[in-house]
C-alpha cells in the first residue's frame, strides 16, 4: 500500500505557519467575522503562496489544520510549564533560576513527548506489518478458493459426463439384447422392429 502524504514539517515551514497563522487571524479588516472553514481555506492558500520551500508539494487544509493544532498543543503546554515555575517562585529566586526551572520542565516535557512519538512510529510499524501479512494471507485464501472453485467445476463436469454414459449404456443395453431370450412375442416383435 502505498501512503500518500508528504514528507514532515521542517523547522522553516512551521515558522512560515505561525506567522501566516497569526497574520490572518488578526487580520483587522476581518477579525473574528470568519467562518471556521474561511479562515482555513485562507491560511492554507497564503501558506502555499509563500512557503520556504518550493521543492516540497502544497500542503493540504488537513494537513496544514492539524499541524497547527499540533502546534497550538505544544504551545499551550509550554506556557502551563511556565506558568507553573511562576507560580512556584519561592523568595530568593532570580530570575535566572526561573529560566533554568523552565527550560528543565519544557526538556522533561519534550522527552515526554518524543517517548509518545517513538512509541505512536511503532504502533504504526506494527499495524503495517499486520496489514501487509493480511493482506498476504488474504491473496493466499483467494488462491486456495479459485483451486477449491475449478476442482468442484471439474468434479462436476466428471458427474455429468457419467450421467451421460451410465444413460447410454441403459440405452443401448435394450439394443444389445438377444431377441431369442424374449419369450413374450409381442414383446419381441415390437424390439425387432
Amino acid at each position: 500500500m502505498a501512503s500518500s502524504r508528504n514528507s514532515s514539517y521542517t523547522l522553516d515551514e512551521d515558522r512560515h505557519l505561525c506567522h501566516v497563522y497569526v497574520d490572518i487571524s488578526q487580520d483587522s479588516e476581518i477579525r473574528v467575522y470568519q467562518k471556521r472553514e474561511q479562515f482555513w481555506n485562507r491560511v492554507t492558500e497564503a501558506y502555499n503562496a509563500n512557503k520556504p520551500n518550493s521543492s516540497v508539494p502544497d500542503r493540504t487544509l488537513r494537513s496544514i489544520e492539524s499541524r497547527m493544532q499540533t502546534i497550538l498543543s505544544t504551545i499551550s503546554k509550554f506556557k502551563g510549564c511556565v506558568q507553573q515555575v511562576e507560580y512556584s517562585k519561592p523568595s530568593g529566586y532570580s530570575e535566572q533560576d526561573i529560566g533554568m526551572k523552565k527550560s528543565k520542565l519544557k526538556r522533561k516535557k519534550d522527552e515526554d513527548m518524543s517517548n509518545v512519538l517513538n512509541m505512536i512510529r511503532e504502533e504504526n510499524q506494527k499495524l503495517r506489518d499486520l496489514l501487509e501479512s493480511s493482506a498476504t494471507k488474504k491473496d493466499r485464501d483467494i488462491q486456495v478458493l479459485m483451486q477449491n472453485v475449478v476442482a468442484q467445476k471439474q468434479n462436476a463436469e466428471a458427474k455429468k459426463r457419467l450421467a451421460e454414459v451410465t444413460q447410454w449404456e441403459g440405452d443401448n443395453k435394450i439394443l444389445m439384447i438377444d431377441l431369442d431370450t424374449i419369450s413374450d412375442p409381442n414383446r419381441r416383435e415390437y424390439f425387432q422392429k
